[in-house]
């Protein structure tokens, strides 16, 4: 049994809550604390036996340098009271073994004592004591089903486990083992505060073990020793294991071989393998496997498959003797199908439900395929234009079917950005998970419970100070907006006919700049009539993508998670651990309200228009250099979660369906802070981007952000090629090793956010072919083209380092746009490629044939037969071709020449303008050019130069 004691409930300043805990019988096994912040340590524990001990306070802790420096900006701010956190409990988890009867003892050095039971905590319950200021609640305990070492290298990382039981009550629990590479480099702190240069790039190049699946069998209490169900060193992604009614193993996964990553199945029986079978060969991605048991000795398996461009919902039947029926289309749209999830009747039917974007948002579906094999039509279970995503499904004991979903607001991934400059209303990736939706179907009418799971899950408050952004004026604020992110639902019925939702929430732990943003497992249970308070399962923590996974046990459940990230706070650790929980009472009747049908949404105008702006974008050839040229519309600055300050980002996943679904980008990258600063997150980073590469329709490049303040700057690497580490960052910035670094490894280094002084630069080095372009526009912020410039409200004028200054210097710098931190859809990276691929957008940025946009602007400047970003010789007079489609009417378009606006045109209320400018008064030598656009709504477009020698 493991308890959850949270101290200083009533502190509004940092209080000392030191004391001891001394059961009367049983044994302390261990204990964690939960939400940690960056000067807590589990060495604050002291256990022996019957006995620990403890030191620790509720927090009040300063915030970071970086957000002090945001504060100062803000009218009304205090030195002392706005540059601290909201007091936060004091929190940890102990777990105990051989205690169902013990009193348990609580003593604090300063506040007094209380004493429990043991057993008069149900599961999920909790009691206060000490006039309130302390609780305690019961909550599941978790075990670890392999040791690995947090220290030795090279280190083992468990992920996506995969659980079920068979008749006899024994738990099975496979799961991707990865092994890490032995380079230094890679112990904690080293990526941010190297101990020393490293003397070459042996250590980037460090070349890893690789995956392996792992099966573990619990029988009686007792885990078995890991066993190998493939190879080690694959390249591996997730996953599933089911045991069938003869008790036959069939496990599930996705694997890459040759760049195509495909599903694979093997089985057990009678303790015997099989060989590996290859069950799909398409040259596109499939993923996402989801198995079930058909009740007759045979295996349904449902799967994510990219076909063409888009991805569908397929399903194929395995007999019991293992022939396999082709390849059957559940759901395909024009859009893109995502994450099936399925569950059989008693009655052998097997419901399938999925998300879609067919109508420009994401919407929850399911069919039924009958024993006989009939595939119904899709329904509708939540087709708002809310974000409604991600459905877990389960059949109760009266055969109703219940499918729980992430749902959130409208216009999820829409624009988002500096709050002076973006006004439209739209929803964050982050809420993503704002809240779990629960829909219930009896022959095919919808039904939902008396009570919804919202009716138990806390609101918590964030425990940060931090300035806000508002309009006019801007004014300094508490940041304490509840942390909605509710993601990851998962269902399942136990035996005694309670209703089970498994959901991830995201811990309120302190901005600590060298770890990921954290996220935890929790349990509620319906009875019928109520939902139970959640249930918190211990040691849960982990990423936000790192879905729990649930088997039913006799009179319970068994529940696997991957993660584990809290007791690592300074480590790089990732194990799966189980949580078994027991339920008492049966259910025998459940409290339902008849709902109206599921009404379907039609898409927007705004949706439609954006559609036909992207085609517009995606037909249009430019002739230059002797070859055709199309534009690939990208992003070079996304985040996730696995940076510490990504809370407002989403997971690794919702990135990519930011640049397939919600932008319809051709390319893009992620800018984590050193790839999360870890091994793990490092490889799971460009597994992902690997994962979905489309071909000939979407390109993810590998990258990181190497954040080094002024006046080094901030910069974005990019990467042509996988498994090339982070390079360190040193006091005195390595620029030139950075540069060594991107030739050596076919990347580009693009500084952004240079017109600051807080990431910002001085322009004190530059190395054309490594750092060819910069970030001239920044979605989460604004301009830094020159102080004063469109869009430039919050840099700093007197800052060296805005796009000019560059200019100025004599560097050829082209420039694109991209986003930051929680900022959508209102920045773009064009690029023109006659070669789509990640090198072929790795030389179009090196030869600047890009430029930036805040919508989808097609821009091209051409002289000649020369493009935008081109050096070279005017043969006669300098001729400029300017070619604009808006994505509404064009307000105007300057022309700048050696940093200065020499013609400014207002078109006639067209959308459409193209023109041919000559330079009337042409200077003797090299003169650079470049084109900016505004639109009637204000969005704009930025020209990377031409670099014209007049002799």
């Amino acid at each position: 049994m493991s308890f959850m004691l949270t101290f200083g409930l009533k502190d509004d300043v940092a209080v000392e809550w030191n004391g001891s805990l001394k059961l009367s019988e049983g044994e302390i096994l261990e204990a964690s604390l939960l939400d940690v912040w960056p000067s807590e340590s589990a060495a604050d524990f002291h256990i022996s036996g019957v006995e620990m001990t403890w030191t620790g306070s509720s927090k009040r802790e300063k915030d970071p340098s970086w957000v002090q420096a945001n504060n100062k900006q803000v009218p009304g701010y205090k030195p002392g009271v706005h540059d601290y956190s909201i007091t936060k409990p004091y929190i940890f988890i102990v777990t105990l073994k051989g205690a169902g009867n013990a009193q348990i003892y609580i003593k604090t050095q300063s506040h007094g004592e209380f004493s429990l039971d043991a057993n008069e905590l149900a599961l999920g319950e909790s009691k206060k004591y000490l006039a309130g200021e302390v609780e305690v609640a019961a909550c599941a305990p978790s075990t670890e089903v392999m040791e690995i070492s947090r220290t030795s290298l090279p280190m083992r990382y468990n992920d996506f486990p995969s659980v079920d039981t068979d008749e006899s009550g024994a738990i099975y629990t496979a799961f991707v083992s990865f092994v890490g590479g032995t380079s230094p480099l890679l112990t904690p702190g080293s990526i941010i505060t190297p101990r020393a240069r490293i003397q070459d790039f042996s250590e980037i190049n460090d070349p890893l073990v690789g995956d392996q699946i792992m099966l573990v069998e619990e029988r009686n209490g007792q885990m078995s020793v890991p066993e190998p169900v493939t190879e080690n060193g694959k390249d591996l992604y997730g996953v599933k294991i089911v045991v069938s009614q003869t008790g036959k193993l069939w496990i599930v996964w996705s694997e890459q071989l040759d760049g195509n990553w495909d599903l694979y199945l093997k089985t057990r029986e009678n303790n015997k393998w099989s060989d590996t079978h290859r069950l799909t060969t398409d040259l596109n991605p499939d993923i996402h496997p989801v198995i079930a048991a058909d009740g007759q000795g045979g295996l349904h398996l449902v799967w994510q498959g990219f076909r063409e461009t888009n991805s569908d919902i397929l399903y194929r039947h395995i007999a019991p003797e293992g022939s396999v029926s082709a390849e059957r289309v559940v759901a395909a749209t024009d859009a893109n199908e995502w994450d099936p999830a399925i569950a059989v009747s008693e009655q052998g039917v097997l419901a399938i439900a999925w998300d879609t974007y067919a109508k420009g948002d994401y919407d929850v579906y399911y069919s039924l395929l009958d024993g006989e094999g009939l595939l119904s039509d899709a329904s509708p279970v939540a087709a708002s234009r809310k974000y409604e995503a991600r459905a877990s499904v389960a059949f109760d004991q009266d055969g109703v079917l219940w499918v729980a979903y992430e749902e959130a607001g409208e216009n999820w991934g829409k624009d988002v950005g500096d709050e002076s400059i973006i006004t439209r209303k739209a929803t964050n990736l982050h809420m993503g998970g704002s809240k779990i939706g629960l829909m219930c179907f009896k022959d095919g009418k919808p039904l939902q419970p008396s009570t919804l799971p919202e009716d138990v899950i806390d609101r918590d408050e964030s425990y940060v100070y931090y300035y806000k952004k508002f309009q006019n004026p801007r004014e300094y604020a508490a940041y304490t907006t509840p942390k909605y992110y509710l993601s990851l639902p998962v269902l399942s019925v136990d035996e005694n006919g309670g209703v089970n939702l498994i959901y991830k929430k995201q811990l309120l732990n302190a901005v600590d700049m060298s770890n990921a943003t954290v996220f935890a497992n929790y349990l509620t249970r319906f009875d019928g009539s109520y939902w139970s308070d959640p249930v918190y399962l211990v040691n849960s923590e982990g990423h936000s993508f790192q879905k729990p996974e649930v088997a039913k046990l006799k009179n319970g459940l068994v529940i696997a998670s991957g993660g584990n990230l809290s007791a690592s706070r300074y480590g790089d650790f990732q194990n799966v651990r189980i949580s078994k929980v027991a339920f008492e009472g049966k259910v025998s009747n459940y409290r339902m309200m008849h709902l109206d049908e599921i009404a379907v949404d039609r898409p927007t105008q705004e949706i439609l228009a954006e559609k036909e702006d992207v085609a517009a974008i995606r037909e249009f050839r430019s002739q230059a250099n002797d070859s055709e040229f199309r534009i690939f519309r990208g992003d070079t600055h996304r985040h996730t979660t696995f940076s510490a300050d990504g809370g407002g980002d989403g997971s690794i996943l919702d990135c990519m369906r930011y640049g397939l679904d919600v932008s319809s980008l051709d390319w893009l990258t992620n800018g984590d802070h050193d790839n999360g600063y870890r091994e793990y997150s490092w490889y799971m980073t460009q597994k992902i981007f690997d994962i979905f590469k489309i071909q000939d329709h979407f390109v993810p490049m590998f990258s990181y952000e190497r954040s080094i303040g002024y006046p080094k700057g901030h910069r974005n690497v990019l990467m042509a090629h996988r498994g090339f580490r982070v390079l360190p960052r040193y006091k005195d910035a390595g620029e030139n090793q950075l540069y060594e670094f991107c030739r050596e490894f076919d990347a580009i280094s693009i500084p952004h956010t240079t017109g600051t002084r807080s990431a910002g630069t001085d322009w004190s080095f530059n190395d054309p072919v490594a750092e060819p372009i910069m970030e001239i526009y920044q979605g989460a912020r604004n301009s830094y083209e020159y102080s004063g410039a469109p869009r430039s409200v919050d840099s700093d004028s007197d800052n060296p380092g805005f796009y000019w200054d560059a200019l100025k210097k004599g560097f050829k710098m082209g420039v694109i746009s991209s986003s930051d931190h929680k900022s959508t859809h209102s920045s773009y990276a064009m690029v023109y490629l006659d070669d789509y691929s990640r090198m072929g957008i790795i030389e179009a940025l090196r030869n600047r044939h890009c430029y930036g946009a805040t919508d989808n602007i097609i821009l091209e400047f051409k002289c000649g037969d020369k493009m935008m970003g081109d050096c070279f010789v005017a043969a006669d007079a300098v001729k400029l071709d300017i070619n604009v489609r808006g994505t509404d009417k064009i307000k105007q378009i300057d022309i700048i020449k050696n940093c200065q606006i020499v013609k400014t045109v207002h078109p006639d209320e067209q959308q459409e303008v193209k023109f041919t400018w000559e330079d009337q008064d042409p200077t003797n030598g090299e003169s650079h050019y470049y084109v900016r656009v505004m639109q009637e709504d204000d969005e704009l477009a930025w020209s990377s130069p031409m670099w014209i020698t007049v002799e």
